[in-house]
């Protein structure tokens, strides 16, 4: 089996990660946001999680216009689901990070230095989450700390990629 590693600390906002038996461009993955993980057991694309990770930071301007910024986490949920697509200015703040992540609703805002991501397991989970709480979660973290934590995960593919390759 191979090395378990985690970027950041689970507490506020972590990366944990293993690669795959066979690609080294897939693996598991789960983020960690306030000692709670999101994502499945199941293999994905790095880069495509890296990639929406990035589309966070590079967007950071468009994510501030949240208008259910003050609402409780419950309360979010439940305005994003009722608004369902037909608000494209609010599907911006819906993100998805590959496959393994699909049994979440997942909504990310910034305001001044902070990244909010607020989240809820589907009520019909594909994967099984034992103990997993049923109620919409938050954490709200430091741009910078997030920012750091993706670079690192980012540099890391990079260096595994270099020595897997030689």
């Amino acid at each position: 089996m191979m090395q378990e590693i985690t970027i950041g600390k689970k507490s506020t906002f972590a990366i944990q990660y293993r690669h795959g038996q066979q690609d080294q461009k897939m693996g598991f993955v789960r983020l960690w946001l306030g000692d709670i993980y999101l994502g499945a057991d199941d293999e994905v694309y790095f880069s495509y999680l890296l990639g929406d990770l990035q589309f966070i930071i590079n967007n950071r301007e468009r994510l501030m216009d949240f208008p259910f910024r003050d609402d409780l986490p419950e309360t979010i949920m439940q305005k994003m689901s009722d608004l369902g697509i037909q608000h494209r200015s609010l599907s911006k703040h819906k993100i998805s990070f590959g496959e393994s992540f699909d049994d979440f609703l997942i909504v990310c805002f910034f305001t001044d230095g902070k990244v909010h991501f607020v989240w809820k397991l589907r009520e019909k989970p594909f994967f099984t989450y034992p103990g997993y709480p049923q109620a919409a979660q938050m954490a709200s973290l430091d741009y910078d700390y997030f920012e750091s934590i993706v670079k690192r995960f980012n540099e890391e593919l990079v260096l595994s990629m270099a020595k897997f390759k030689h």
